[in-house]
């Protein structure tokens, strides 16, 4: 590990014994968050070598483009916090267009496993699951390898505030390690067209700022600053279940909120869009455009994604359930 640029002997010291813990990403975050301040971003990323070797073997040459990119990361940060960028710096995403269609030919829709939807009570089948996917974007449909219904209650993080943890469950979750959507027990019984706007949720946080390895890192510190933006914007998209989230941690708030708002825009997007503002829908596309695996797409192809969906939905019927939330 390279510590050259840390200021001091203790903070060097305190770094590496961190290192060394059981959990070394969750200790030397917690470590740089309470270091705010001493060490700047060009240190953290020099910190996190240990962590994430594959993303620092080379050595960082400050020019002049690295260093007005690190301080919009810095600008970024001061509004959610430093996990944020770190999250987005350990994402081992393409660099350059000729990584973009390498990544493709290995990961696409073939091999996704759906299964579990059979015990879903008046839900959808495994096969329309797996259809709802594979008509999204091929930028936001590609490296899901496992979808399943599980017939289990979870009730929200506390992070998100004592009103919705009360007040609501888990509708469905995406798991980053192993790029899996579940989606839960919550879900019965629930409308085929709210299961499907549900799944398209967490099919989103698949491909934010944290998860989107087709995008270029620029490209999805960008993607977070204007999302952020929109949450803070006054004529952003009304989401009753973002705009309830509560956390006493100001900055944190700020990004919990951020998170659902880019998957609640897809979700919206793909199902009535009539609702979405338009800097909303310039987000989701702007996505889809700089992933560059969907040559044809436009809103006219959209609609043909919203025939299947209304085909889908038109097969089954279902009631309102209680109040839902959905989680990264």
């Amino acid at each position: 590990m390279n510590f050259e640029s840390l200021r001091s002997e203790r903070i060097r010291e305190e770094a590496e014994a961190y290192v060394k813990e059981r959990n070394p990403a969750r200790q030397l975050m917690q470590f740089i968050e309470r270091n705010r301040g001493k060490i700047g971003l060009v240190m953290v990323l020099s910190a996190c070598a240990a962590i994430f070797p594959d993303r620092t073997k080379e050595k960082i040459e400050i020019t002049p483009q690295v260093r007005e990119e690190l301080e919009e990361e810095d600008k970024i940060a001061d509004e959610v916090g430093l996990l944020p960028i770190l999250a987005i710096e350990a994402c081992q995403s393409v660099a350059n267009d000729n990584e973009r269609g390498a990544y493709m030919e290995k990961s696409g829709n073939a091999g996704r496993v759906v299964s579990g939807f059979e015990k879903m009570e008046g839900g959808l089948s495994n096969k329309e699951v797996d259809g709802i996917i594979r008509a999204l974007p091929a930028a936001l449909n590609a490296d899901i390898p496992m979808v399943e219904y599980r017939n289990e209650h979870k009730t929200l993080d506390s992070k998100y505030g004592k009103n919705l943890q009360e007040k609501s469950e888990i509708a469905a979750q995406y798991d980053r390690i192993r790029n899996k959507i579940t989606v839960l027990a919550g879900m019965e019984n629930e409308s085929a067209s709210t299961v499907v706007k549900d799944i398209i949720h967490e099919v989103a946080h698949s491909k934010d700022w944290e998860s989107n390895r087709l995008l270029t890192k620029k490209e999805r510190i960008d993607l977070l600053r204007d999302v952020v933006g929109r949450v803070k914007s006054a004529d952003r998209y009304q989401s009753s279940y973002v705009e309830s989230i509560e956390n006493g941690d100001r900055r944190e708030e700020l990004y919990l909120k951020a998170s659902e708002y880019f998957a609640e825009i897809n979700a919206e997007y793909f199902t009535h869009n009539t609702l979405l503002p338009e800097g909303d829908r310039r987000i989701v596309e702007r996505v889809i455009i700089e992933s560059k695996v969907d040559k044809e797409f436009t809103r006219r192809t959209v609609a043909a994604f919203n025939k299947t969906i209304k085909q889908i939905v038109a097969r089954h019927q279902g009631r309102q359930s209680p109040m839902l939330a959905w989680s990264r």
